[in-house]
């Protein structure tokens, strides 16, 4: 089996913790094992290295079988634009904050290892969104994939800005905002929760359109079929706007516009047995939980992995 690691170097798991995930991974000298460079600097900086294991920076599209992704969400987030559009399996070990994505805690990986490696593992394939920003002259000045949203924000931090929206060519709505953003189902526990939109299961076949700071109350999420291609033009006093795909962003001049389309790459997110999308929820964004007692169900809350 080809495995690759990528690791965050803002590690909450314990060094004694993160010495056994690395060594059930290399456990087995038959497999080919790699490790994310950044990630393997700081393991050699706590004395951690293991052996017999290849490292290279992290770019374009990695040929593996199993990307094992150890730190939070943001983590898993890089891992899969890695392994998007693949067949590789991805796993996320929490040893961040949250965890939503990266839904395992590393202590549990051994009991489900064998389970992983032999196939039998859940496999949850995740739509994902492709952003163009194009020039006035229709040339393509940026391109990326994002797993979780697409975000078209502000930059001048004193006003709002104009975002003039189509869907399949079709006007919809001029959105005087902070910005906007598209998100995948996957995403809808992610930033375009946090301005107001709703929980999305991932197996729908939607994109989530969520302005971001509206100027006025009417204007509200909206739902449409992931067949559908979203287009943005931007006005701002500023003259410039900037774009984040899962976080991580660029700007460009007002006049150039951004298409948004679903991907034909997905990401397979591998979970264990006993996994529940639903336990994840009330679990890791307390989902339904009521202050007054332990759990909303008067009850011990179930375990997620």
């Amino acid at each position: 089996m080809r495995i690759h690691i990528i690791g965050s170097t803002h590690q909450t798991a314990t060094p004694d913790t993160l010495r056994g995930i690395l060594d059930l991974l290399t456990a087995d000298r038959a497999d080919e094992v790699t490790i994310d460079s950044r990630f393997f600097g700081y393991l050699i900086q706590h004395d951690m290295a293991p052996s017999g294991v290849r490292t290279y920076p992290l770019s374009g599209t990695i040929d593996t079988d199993l990307m094992v992704c150890i730190g939070g969400d943001g983590t898993f987030l890089r891992g899969a634009k890695l392994v998007a559009g693949t067949q590789a399996g991805i796993i996320g070990l929490n040893s961040g904050h949250l965890g939503f994505l990266s839904s395992m805690q590393p202590d549990v990986l051994s009991s489900y290892w064998d389970e992983i490696r032999s196939g039998g593992a859940q496999v949850d394939e995740r739509a994902t969104l492709e952003a163009v920003v194009t020039s006035p002259e229709g040339k393509v000045l940026h391109q990326g994939i994002a797993l979780n949203e697409v975000s078209i924000i502000r930059r001048d931090i004193l006003s709002m800005i104009r975002v003039t929206t189509k869907v399949c060519g079709q006007w919809m709505v001029d959105y005087q905002a902070d910005g906007v953003l598209v998100s995948t189902p996957t995403g809808s526990s992610a930033y375009a929760l946090s301005v107001g939109g709703p929980l999305v299961h991932p197996d729908c076949s939607t994109l989530l359109i969520v302005p971001i700071a509206p100027h006025s109350l009417t204007m509200r999420p909206i739902l449409i079929p992931d067949s559908m291609t979203v287009d943005f033009e931007i006005s701002s006093r500023s003259g410039t706007f900037a774009i984040a795909l899962d976080g991580r962003g660029k700007d460009f001049p007002d006049n150039c516009k951004v298409t948004v389309r679903k991907s034909d790459r997905t990401v397979r997110v591998l979970h264990t047995s006993g996994y529940q999308y639903f336990d994840n929820l009330r679990k890791k964004l307390m989902w339904g939980a009521d202050s007054r007692t332990a759990d909303s169900d008067g009850g011990e809350v179930s375990q997620s992995y």
